[in-house]
């Protein structure tokens, strides 16, 4: 009899899910802080899917540290790790996890005391969350020392962080720093000083040199830094100009070199800049109303160079909305989504924005009526905006999603939020299953109606008999996944150029609501 009930409710389980049209939810859990310093939580995994959760210190001292969290696929806390680090104030910075499980986590402020220099540390977990050594970085300067970004460098087996130290009275200990880390015992291969006074602002290890993006701070005015260091340690190339007009703390760097701004504040806007920092093309939203409550929070670039931006617009006569838009390598805009909630009279806001093959996902908040602020996910068709999900995600009175995103049918996310007391926080990390993309029409007539031709081909192909009120896209993906080619369908049949790309198989993929018909061409 137990095993009878235990097959149907089993079977009833995966009746349910294989005919599920919306993200189901698998699992949630939540650390509850205590801390007088909020740094929002953040996420990882392994090729395990194995998910790290990085926050403030969750245990019942208010004076900071962080906590890491390792969840397994089904949300089972795997084990918690508590770092007190130094003395007051100590919040995490550079956070990297490879792809085997190994958690490399560094500090990255400290409110500090008079007289009291804090030095930069990393420290590195194991799969198995023991603590496999703590570096100390900061021992031969004065000043404070913080890690604020760190990635692997695969190629060399090394952890690639990026830091900066700050002394309020001696020039001489005002620096930047990059440096290589030797990852089995946290000893330093190179370190590279950069004098002056320095924000460090984002990070990237190029195929061929690393890349440092940092703000320096001049008594005429800020200056963007962009540095190029190669794998031993030695400046190529440093390009720095004053800037205005823009904020780069929200910064994408792109594999070409350009880096891609937000704004913080006062307009909804986008920037891209070559790595001498020469505008290449500055979009400005037309609805901007120069107030403060206009900005883009997070953009993205795809392999097409494609940029996608999320944020918040203030709407005259309405109020502040999620705005999520995809601009193309010339600047212009391709589509935009102005998200407006059940009820105009309060406001949304968009923080985090991420790609997954042909879905684009974006992370926020939005208030309701009764005035609690709920998370929002949202997931487009990459390709033309088409909203294939709205999920609303609540916990605390205040709740909002830091950082969403799609690996194989699973969607990961984290969220922050607070009740009465901004100093007692929830970190909520948790997991939705995705629906597989399918039709509320008849999708067998299409797969055989739509042609494809010719196949195989050398440079073009067509695809026809398409209609026009059933789809709205057409993308094109290699081998590996990765979209090539996009466009939308304005004609019952569409020309497909492929000349450009080498030999090898591609998938067609034309969309409609709800609805993907596939075709594999061979390109010769």
């Amino acid at each position: 009899m137990k095993l009878f009930i235990t097959f149907f409710f089993c079977s009833v389980l995966l009746a349910s899910l294989s005919a599920q049209n919306q993200p189901v939810q698998l699992w949630q859990a939540a650390e509850y802080v205590k801390s007088m310093n909020i740094k929002g939580p953040t996420i990882s995994l392994d090729k395990f899917q194995n998910t790290y959760m990085l926050t403030n210190q969750t245990d019942e001292s208010p004076f900071g540290g962080f906590t890491l969290v390792k969840y397994d696929t089904l949300g089972n806390v795997l084990w918690k790790r508590h770092s007190q680090v130094g003395i007051i104030g100590i919040l995490y910075g550079s956070f990297t996890v490879d792809s085997l499980g190994n958690a490399y986590v560094g500090q990255w402020y400290d409110g500090g005391l008079p007289g009291y220099d804090a030095d930069a540390v990393l420290i590195k977990y194991a799969p198995d969350g023991a603590k496999q050594w703590e570096a100390n970085y900061g021992l031969n300067q004065s000043g404070d020392s913080y890690l604020y970004y760190s990635e692997m460098d695969t190629l060399n087996g090394r952890l690639i962080t990026l830091g900066m130290n700050l002394h309020e009275t001696d020039p001489a200990e005002n620096f930047l720093f990059v440096q290589a880390v030797d990852t089995s015992d946290g000893s330093v291969t190179w370190r590279t000083k950069i004098a002056g006074v320095f924000r460090p602002q984002n990070l990237r290890v190029q195929s061929d040199h690393i890349q440092l993006l940092s703000t320096r701070y001049k008594p005429d005015s800020k200056y963007f830094v962009s540095t190029l260091v190669d794998f031993d340690g030695n400046i190529t190339a440093q390009y720095e100009k004053p800037y205005s007009g823009y904020e780069i703390d929200f910064n994408y760097i792109s594999r070409t070199g350009d880096v891609v701004f937000g704004n913080r504040a006062f307009g909804y806007n986008v920037t891209r800049v070559n790595v001498q920092g020469d505008t290449l093309w500055a979009y400005v939203h037309p609805l901007n109303s120069g107030t403060n409550k206009n900005w883009v929070r997070s953009v993205v670039e795809d392999t097409l160079l494609n940029i996608y931006a999320t944020g918040a617009l203030e709407i005259p006569g309405q109020n502040v909305e999620m705005t999520t838009s995809k601009i193309n390598i010339n600047g212009e805009v391709e589509w935009q989504d102005i998200f407006q909630s059940s009820n105009g009279d309060f406001g949304d806001g968009g923080e985090n924005v991420q790609i997954h093959g042909d879905r684009l996902v974006t992370s926020g908040a939005t208030q309701l009526e009764n005035s609690d602020v709920v998370g929002i996910i949202k997931v487009y068709n990459i390709s033309n905006g088409f909203e294939e999900h709205n999920i609303l995600i609540s916990n605390e009175n205040i709740f909002i999603v830091n950082k969403s995103f799609i690996i194989t049918d699973k969607m990961l996310y984290v969220s922050e939020g607070y009740q009465s007391s901004i100093n007692n926080m929830v970190a909520v990390t948790g997991c939705f299953l995705m629906p597989k993309i399918s039709s509320s029409i008849d999708e067998s007539k299409y797969p055989n109606r739509i042609i494809a031709f010719p196949n195989p081909t050398s440079d073009m192909i067509f695809i026809s008999d398409i209609d026009l009120d059933v789809f709205e896209s057409i993308s094109v993906c290699d081998m590996n996944g990765r979209i090539v080619m996009q466009k939308r369908v304005e004609a019952e049949q569409e020309k497909i150029l492929l000349s450009g790309f080498p030999p090898g198989i591609y998938t067609v993929c034309i969309y409609g609501k709800n609805l993907k018909i596939m075709k594999k061409i061979v390109k010769m």
